[in-house]
């Protein structure tokens, strides 16, 4: 029995042994002139039988021109139909006397094409957002800081206020003992002091008042000092927030550009490239 025989009788067992790893698998034996063995895919069928000539263009007819293996993506000018292809010639006596051809639908390689272009789409859609997100997080962290120092000075000249309002507490203490001692001193004067000790009654009445307002002042920005502790803190807590947000942007855009990286690999890997 010639090896193109053995070849012949083998094929259908090859062919059986392809399709535990590709469904849609087509192969052929042929020898310098004609098909001597035809075995169809699932879905990829060329409409061949045996004693069918070799037809020009074939990558058989390649084989026996150039006696040298072939893998390449076939169009559909010679048996209608687009594919990736592969044949290698078998040779006896130092003689290529046949080929052998076999085919995989594109289906798979299309199908993954589209999935890698589609995941590309989609991580460069998050990538955008992912940027635009970062951006946003940075200016917020900016903005942040700006409300923080604000609210740092505004504090500062709370706390001027309150030394202010404590030299104006002891002018008004001061004052009351004043007119306290000047209507002592009217009352001591008699007739002749009545004049001065309405004066002295006016400054003690002034000073209470003055002091009293200090006091309601200064319970009223005590409020307003421990609102604005309150609101710095919430402002400091945003501004590390938003540093910690930006941060995480960063590295979820490393990881965007990792998968992009798959995402072209995945589309190289989708591109059959012949030999």
């Amino acid at each position: 029995m010639s090896l193109l025989e053995q070849v012949v009788r083998v094929a259908p067992l090859m062919h059986k042994m392809v399709l535990c790893f590709e469904e849609d698998f087509t192969m052929g034996v042929t020898n310098r002139e004609k098909f001597l063995t035809y075995i169809a895919g699932q879905s990829l069928c060329f409409g061949l039988s045996v004693d069918d000539p070799i037809r020009e263009g074939s990558l058989a007819n390649f084989i026996l021109k150039n006696q040298k293996p072939i893998s390449k993506v076939m169009d559909s000018s010679v048996y209608g139909v687009a594919y990736v292809a592969g044949a290698i010639p078998i040779e006896e006596d130092g003689a290529v006397c046949g080929a052998l051809v076999f085919g995989v639908s594109l289906d798979r390689q299309n199908k993954l094409a589209q999935i890698a272009q589609h995941l590309s789409d989609i991580v460069e859609e998050v990538s955008a957002q992912s940027r635009a997100m970062q951006n946003g997080a940075e200016s917020l962290s900016s903005h942040s800081e700006r409300l923080y120092q604000t609210m740092t000075l505004m504090q500062e000249h709370l706390h001027a206020t309150f030394t202010v309002l404590k030299s104006i507490s002891q002018i008004a203490r001061q004052s009351e003992v004043l007119g306290l001692n000047a209507s002592i001193e009217a009352a001591r004067a008699g007739e002749h002091g009545k004049g001065f000790s309405i004066v002295a009654g006016e400054m003690r009445r002034l000073a209470l008042h003055s002091s009293d307002l200090a006091r309601d002042i200064s319970d009223k920005l005590s409020f307003l000092q421990n609102e604005m502790a309150s609101l710095s803190n919430m402002v400091l807590d945003s501004k590390n927030l938003s540093n910690q947000q930006a941060q995480g942007i960063v590295e979820l855009a490393s990881s965007i550009h990792e998968v992009t990286e798959e995402a072209l690999h995945l589309q190289q890997m989708s591109q059959i490239q012949g030999k």
